[in-house]
């Protein structure tokens, strides 16, 4: 076992991160490369000074502008905003790996009354029209949600049918952030923008124990150095 200074571990984390020396990160490709390695930033609607994605990447990116991560979501689709630890940014090329969310979220949809047939109506309706937000789509009425759906806490509610029924498809994989105006999130069909080789691709990791365990290493390698103790870095990697 290698034995490492603290002096020499803060030294690394602030290189991996890119917050030290020269800048290691450059431009939109640059963006790119450093979610690639943290595999995730968080999603934060937020924006005192700057979005939390943005002020990320505005620190680690030399040249970094906000048109550079909107168009490597929305133009290149080389990332995609879904969930991970929280809400996140995350590469494209890592769909298959998330295959256990969307299956989760496509069997407890069945669990709710008439939803099947309202996905299905509003699937017709966005091939038809195009992306739409929860304003747009023209569904009506109410769903009561329970504590057991995605990955949310433990809550019981009602929300209107159009949000529910496009938050359902979002996790089901059926449809994808097209856009966002301000904290209003657009949808379309994820097959209008996403190949389906990678659609439908097998999921790499076999069962739940090698997903975990995919997901503590790509943690790790996220921040550079973690410790074999509890910490908010491994948070929602038992859910």
């Amino acid at each position: 076992m290698q034995t490492i200074s603290k002096q020499q571990a803060r030294l690394f984390i602030l290189s991996k991160q890119g917050l030290i020396g020269g800048y290691r990160f450059v431009g939109k490709e640059g963006a790119y490369n450093f979610v690639r390695q943290a595999g995730c930033i968080q999603y934060d609607p937020v924006d005192v000074c700057g979005k939390n994605a943005e002020l990320t990447l505005q620190s680690r990116v030399k040249g970094f502008r906000k048109n550079m991560l909107h168009d490597l979501l929305y133009k290149d689709r080389l990332l995609v905003d879904y969930a991970d630890k929280e809400l996140s940014i995350w590469p494209t090329e890592d769909w298959p790996y998330f295959s256990s969310y969307r299956e989760r979220s496509l069997e407890l949809g069945k669990t709710f009354e008439g939803l099947e047939e309202l996905k299905d109506k509003a699937i017709a309706y966005i091939d038809e029209n195009g992306p739409v937000s929860s304003d747009s789509l023209p569904i009506e009425g109410e769903i009561f949600w329970h504590s057991s759906m995605h990955w949310s806490g433990n809550w019981d509610k009602k929300s209107a049918a159009a949000r529910s029924v496009l938050e359902q498809l979002y996790t089901d994989g059926e449809l994808i952030i097209h856009h966002k105006k301000g904290s209003r999130k657009f949808y379309d069909l994820a097959g209008k923008y996403l190949p389906e080789s990678l659609l439908k691709a097998e999921n790499p990791c076999k069962d739940e124990e090698s997903f975990l365990c995919w997901r503590v290493l790509r943690r790790i390698g996220a921040v550079g150095i973690l410790w074999d103790k509890n910490s908010t870095a491994f948070l929602d990697n038992m859910k």
